[in-house]
């Protein structure tokens, strides 16, 4: 599946997750958008499994708050398959800056100093391809440049390839401050 249309599946799919996910009997979310090519992808060799799309995505998290950009680094695709991280404030990473691998770590470097900190609430499955993975992300969010330090909620995705028994982002992106305790 060409990166452009692996893109375009996740955008479309998180309309599909807002409007209709179902839960499994533990409550994880499961996708609306589950397909038998998406189960028969999750058992194929070197795939991304949902359990390895969100041990990525937790590895991210730990990495992200601990400021540990070596192992950041080594979670993002190269180019030319990095497609983008965005962010809305706090650290504004938008449009032609957000399509640059180049300046990722340096830019995450600056979060970190910035006492931006991450923790999951919930990650839900957009997509499974045979070695591709896209997250539907809900966190809270804080950082000492924004809101006085205040925790926050924001919605986000992830779309990650996996190959040769790794999974690296393409794609993350996270939204603008909603409401929530």
């Amino acid at each position: 599946m060409k990166l452009a249309t692996f893109l375009l599946l996740i955008a479309a799919s998180v309309l599909l997750v807002a409007s209709g996910c179902g839960r499994t009997a533990s409550g994880e979310a499961v996708s609306a958008v589950t397909t038998s090519a998406s189960v028969a992808a999750q058992s194929s060799a070197g795939a991304c499994t949902i359990a390895k799309a969100r041990q990525t995505f937790a590895e991210f998290v730990t990495a992200f708050n601990r400021g540990d950009l070596r192992k950041l680094d080594s979670l993002f695709a190269r180019q030319p398959a990095f497609a983008w991280y965005s962010s809305n404030a706090p650290g504004r990473r938008l449009n032609r800056a957000a399509e640059r691998r180049g300046t990722l770590i340096a830019y995450l470097r600056d979060r970190h100093l910035n006492l931006d900190r991450l923790r999951p609430v919930e990650i839900g499955v957009i997509t499974a391809a045979p070695h591709r993975t896209g997250l539907s992300l809900e966190l809270r969010r804080s950082a000492a440049d924004y809101g006085g330090g205040r925790w926050f909620s924001v919605a986000g995705k992830a779309g990650l390839a996996c190959h040769d028994g790794r999974a690296r982002f393409l794609v993350v992106s996270l939204g603008a401050a909603g409401s929530g305790a």
